[in-house]
Protein backbone atom coordinates (compact mmCIF):
# COMPACT_ATOMS: atom_id res chain seq x y z
CA UNK A 1 0.00 0.00 0.00
CA UNK A 2 1.80 3.12 -1.13
CA UNK A 3 0.14 5.98 0.96
CA UNK A 4 2.23 9.03 -1.06
CA UNK A 5 0.56 7.49 -4.38
CA UNK A 6 -2.97 7.05 -2.17
CA UNK A 7 -2.51 10.88 -1.41
CA UNK A 8 -1.79 11.95 -4.45
CA UNK A 9 -4.60 10.00 -6.38
CA UNK A 10 -7.36 11.44 -3.27
CA UNK A 11 -6.19 14.47 -1.88
CA UNK A 12 -9.52 15.82 -1.44
CA UNK A 13 -10.68 12.17 0.59
CA UNK A 14 -7.47 12.78 2.72
CA UNK A 15 -7.86 16.15 3.43
CA UNK A 16 -11.36 16.06 4.57
CA UNK A 17 -10.51 12.87 7.19
CA UNK A 18 -7.18 15.37 8.33
CA UNK A 19 -9.94 18.29 9.16
CA UNK A 20 -12.54 15.56 10.60
CA UNK A 21 -9.43 13.93 12.28
CA UNK A 22 -8.25 17.68 14.09
CA UNK A 23 -11.68 18.61 15.07
CA UNK A 24 -12.36 15.42 16.80
CA UNK A 25 -8.65 15.51 18.18
CA UNK A 26 -10.08 19.64 19.48
CA UNK A 27 -13.02 18.83 21.36
CA UNK A 28 -11.69 15.57 22.97
CA UNK A 29 -9.17 17.70 24.10
CA UNK A 30 -11.50 20.40 25.62
CA UNK A 31 -13.78 18.53 27.21
CA UNK A 32 -11.27 16.39 28.81
CA UNK A 33 -9.28 18.89 30.32
CA UNK A 34 -12.69 20.29 31.65
CA UNK A 35 -14.56 17.49 33.12
CA UNK A 36 -12.53 13.81 32.74
CA UNK A 37 -16.06 12.17 33.67
CA UNK A 38 -17.55 11.78 30.19
CA UNK A 39 -14.57 9.57 28.91
CA UNK A 40 -14.38 7.66 31.81
CA UNK A 41 -17.13 5.83 31.92
CA UNK A 42 -16.52 4.66 28.50
CA UNK A 43 -13.02 4.46 27.87
CA UNK A 44 -12.01 4.12 32.15
CA UNK A 45 -8.84 5.45 32.91
CA UNK A 46 -7.25 5.58 29.86
CA UNK A 47 -6.17 9.06 28.52
CA UNK A 48 -8.94 9.95 25.47
CA UNK A 49 -6.72 12.39 23.92
CA UNK A 50 -3.86 9.25 23.11
CA UNK A 51 -6.66 6.97 22.17
CA UNK A 52 -7.85 9.01 19.73
CA UNK A 53 -4.62 9.91 18.32
CA UNK A 54 -3.82 6.08 18.12
CA UNK A 55 -7.47 6.04 16.43
CA UNK A 56 -7.11 8.60 13.81
CA UNK A 57 -3.61 7.04 13.11
CA UNK A 58 -5.01 3.75 13.11
CA UNK A 59 -7.87 4.80 11.19
CA UNK A 60 -6.00 6.68 8.77
CA UNK A 61 -4.03 3.20 8.12
CA UNK A 62 -7.54 1.02 7.45
CA UNK A 63 -9.29 3.95 5.52
CA UNK A 64 -6.66 3.96 3.32
CA UNK A 65 -6.44 0.11 2.76
CA UNK A 66 -9.85 0.11 1.67
CA UNK A 67 -9.38 2.93 -0.38
CA UNK A 68 -6.27 1.04 -1.69
CA UNK A 69 -8.55 -1.65 -2.81
CA UNK A 70 -11.02 0.31 -4.39
CA UNK A 71 -13.82 -1.06 -1.86
CA UNK A 72 -14.82 2.21 -0.09
CA UNK A 73 -13.92 5.79 0.11
CA UNK A 74 -13.60 8.47 2.92
CA UNK A 75 -15.44 11.53 0.78
CA UNK A 76 -17.32 11.71 -2.44
CA UNK A 77 -19.04 15.12 -4.04
CA UNK A 78 -22.07 12.85 -3.19
CA UNK A 79 -22.15 14.63 0.49
CA UNK A 80 -24.97 16.48 -0.42
CA UNK A 81 -26.83 13.30 -2.68
CA UNK A 82 -26.63 11.22 0.64
CA UNK A 83 -28.00 13.76 3.20
CA UNK A 84 -31.22 13.48 1.48
CA UNK A 85 -31.06 9.96 2.95
CA UNK A 86 -29.64 10.74 6.24
CA UNK A 87 -31.69 12.88 7.87
CA UNK A 88 -34.82 11.28 7.45
CA UNK A 89 -33.94 8.49 7.93
CA UNK A 90 -31.80 9.28 11.51
CA UNK A 91 -34.81 11.38 12.47
CA UNK A 92 -37.62 8.65 11.92
CA UNK A 93 -35.31 6.29 14.06
CA UNK A 94 -34.49 8.75 16.56
CA UNK A 95 -38.04 9.36 17.48
CA UNK A 96 -38.16 5.63 17.43
CA UNK A 97 -35.97 5.20 20.38
CA UNK A 98 -37.37 8.65 21.90
CA UNK A 99 -40.82 6.72 22.15
CA UNK A 100 -38.99 3.48 23.45
CA UNK A 101 -37.65 5.92 25.87
CA UNK A 102 -40.56 6.93 26.85
CA UNK A 103 -42.15 3.49 27.53
CA UNK A 104 -39.29 1.82 28.89
CA UNK A 105 -37.73 4.82 30.68
CA UNK A 106 -33.72 4.03 29.94
CA UNK A 107 -31.16 4.91 33.24
CA UNK A 108 -30.23 8.27 33.79
CA UNK A 109 -26.74 7.53 32.75
CA UNK A 110 -27.45 6.15 29.04
CA UNK A 111 -27.22 9.90 28.20
CA UNK A 112 -24.51 12.37 28.83
CA UNK A 113 -25.24 16.00 30.44
CA UNK A 114 -25.51 18.89 28.20
CA UNK A 115 -23.83 21.04 26.96
CA UNK A 116 -21.02 18.44 27.66
CA UNK A 117 -22.76 16.66 24.88
CA UNK A 118 -22.13 18.74 22.76
CA UNK A 119 -18.54 17.76 22.22
CA UNK A 120 -18.42 14.37 23.84
CA UNK A 121 -21.05 12.40 20.93
CA UNK A 122 -19.01 13.90 17.93
CA UNK A 123 -16.25 12.71 19.31
CA UNK A 124 -17.54 8.99 20.33
CA UNK A 125 -19.25 9.40 17.05
CA UNK A 126 -16.14 8.66 15.19
CA UNK A 127 -14.22 6.04 17.87
CA UNK A 128 -17.58 3.80 17.15
CA UNK A 129 -16.85 4.08 13.35
CA UNK A 130 -13.41 3.31 13.52
CA UNK A 131 -14.13 0.32 16.09
CA UNK A 132 -17.32 -1.14 15.43
CA UNK A 133 -17.38 -0.93 11.47
CA UNK A 134 -13.68 -0.70 9.76
CA UNK A 135 -11.55 -2.14 12.20
CA UNK A 136 -14.15 -5.27 11.81
CA UNK A 137 -14.52 -4.28 8.03
CA UNK A 138 -10.90 -4.71 7.24
CA UNK A 139 -10.31 -7.86 9.21
CA UNK A 140 -13.19 -9.37 7.39
CA UNK A 141 -12.16 -8.56 3.88
CA UNK A 142 -8.84 -9.08 4.36
CA UNK A 143 -9.67 -12.79 5.61
CA UNK A 144 -12.20 -12.98 2.21
CA UNK A 145 -9.87 -11.37 0.09
CA UNK A 146 -8.81 -14.30 -1.68
CA UNK A 147 -12.11 -15.30 -2.66
CA UNK A 148 -12.54 -11.70 -4.04
CA UNK A 149 -12.98 -11.61 -7.87
CA UNK A 150 -14.75 -8.90 -10.37
CA UNK A 151 -17.57 -11.19 -10.57
CA UNK A 152 -18.55 -11.04 -7.18
CA UNK A 153 -16.71 -8.46 -5.23
CA UNK A 154 -20.52 -6.42 -4.57
CA UNK A 155 -21.71 -9.69 -3.08
CA UNK A 156 -18.75 -10.57 -0.39
CA UNK A 157 -18.89 -6.67 0.37
CA UNK A 158 -22.35 -6.59 1.13
CA UNK A 159 -22.43 -9.84 2.82
CA UNK A 160 -19.42 -8.63 5.03
CA UNK A 161 -21.45 -5.25 5.36
CA UNK A 162 -24.69 -7.23 6.61
CA UNK A 163 -22.16 -9.37 9.20
CA UNK A 164 -20.16 -6.11 10.68
CA UNK A 165 -23.71 -4.74 11.08
CA UNK A 166 -24.18 -7.48 13.68
CA UNK A 167 -20.58 -6.16 16.09
CA UNK A 168 -22.15 -2.94 17.59
CA UNK A 169 -25.63 -4.41 17.95
CA UNK A 170 -24.42 -7.42 19.69
CA UNK A 171 -21.77 -5.41 21.91
CA UNK A 172 -24.79 -4.00 23.68
CA UNK A 173 -27.02 -7.29 23.39
CA UNK A 174 -24.10 -9.01 25.35
CA UNK A 175 -24.07 -5.95 27.89
CA UNK A 176 -27.88 -5.80 28.92
CA UNK A 177 -28.54 -9.30 29.08
CA UNK A 178 -25.40 -9.00 32.10
CA UNK A 179 -27.82 -6.03 33.22
CA UNK A 180 -30.50 -5.85 36.29
CA UNK A 181 -32.44 -3.33 34.43
CA UNK A 182 -32.81 -5.26 30.85
CA UNK A 183 -35.03 -7.49 30.38
CA UNK A 184 -34.49 -10.30 27.79
CA UNK A 185 -37.54 -8.89 25.25
CA UNK A 186 -36.43 -4.95 26.00
CA UNK A 187 -32.73 -6.39 25.20
CA UNK A 188 -34.74 -7.85 22.01
CA UNK A 189 -35.99 -4.60 20.96
CA UNK A 190 -33.00 -2.71 21.66
CA UNK A 191 -30.73 -5.01 19.97
CA UNK A 192 -33.33 -4.93 16.87
CA UNK A 193 -32.86 -1.49 16.85
CA UNK A 194 -29.10 -0.97 17.04
CA UNK A 195 -28.84 -3.49 14.70
CA UNK A 196 -31.08 -1.54 12.06
CA UNK A 197 -29.06 1.65 12.46
CA UNK A 198 -26.01 -0.30 11.60
CA UNK A 199 -27.51 -1.39 8.54
CA UNK A 200 -28.48 1.48 7.20
CA UNK A 201 -25.10 2.73 7.99
CA UNK A 202 -22.82 0.52 6.42
CA UNK A 203 -25.28 0.67 3.15
CA UNK A 204 -24.47 4.41 3.30
CA UNK A 205 -21.01 3.41 3.34
CA UNK A 206 -21.09 1.39 0.60
CA UNK A 207 -23.23 3.50 -1.85
CA UNK A 208 -21.52 7.06 -0.53
CA UNK A 209 -18.91 7.21 1.62
CA UNK A 210 -17.04 7.34 5.20
CA UNK A 211 -18.18 10.92 6.02
CA UNK A 212 -21.59 10.17 5.15
CA UNK A 213 -21.63 7.26 7.23
CA UNK A 214 -20.22 9.26 10.31
CA UNK A 215 -22.51 11.94 9.92
CA UNK A 216 -25.46 9.76 9.74
CA UNK A 217 -24.77 8.70 13.35
CA UNK A 218 -24.42 12.43 14.10
CA UNK A 219 -27.89 13.18 13.32
CA UNK A 220 -28.90 10.45 15.27
CA UNK A 221 -27.06 11.70 18.15
CA UNK A 222 -28.00 14.79 18.20
CA UNK A 223 -31.50 14.22 18.04
CA UNK A 224 -31.87 11.13 20.69
CA UNK A 225 -28.52 11.83 23.26
CA UNK A 226 -28.28 15.92 22.74
CA UNK A 227 -31.61 16.62 22.35
CA UNK A 228 -33.51 14.33 23.57
CA UNK A 229 -31.39 13.95 26.65
CA UNK A 230 -31.02 17.66 27.46
CA UNK A 231 -34.99 17.32 27.85
CA UNK A 232 -35.03 13.82 29.43
CA UNK A 233 -32.24 14.76 31.93
CA UNK A 234 -34.04 17.88 33.14
CA UNK A 235 -37.79 16.56 33.14
CA UNK A 236 -37.89 12.94 33.43
CA UNK A 237 -35.42 12.55 36.55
Amino acid sequence: MNLEKLYKNNPIQYQIYGLLSIGILGITTILYLTDKEPYHRFIGNLNPIVVFILLILAGFLALSYLISQQWFSIYKQTVKKAFKTILPIAGFIGIIVIILDLMIRFPADTNILFPNSLLFYPSIAFLVEIIFHIFPLIILLGILKPLIKPGNRNRIIWISLMLIAFVESGYHLVYMLGSDFFTDGIATIIFSHILIINIVQLAIFKKYDFISMYSFRLVYYAIWHIGWGYLRLSTLF
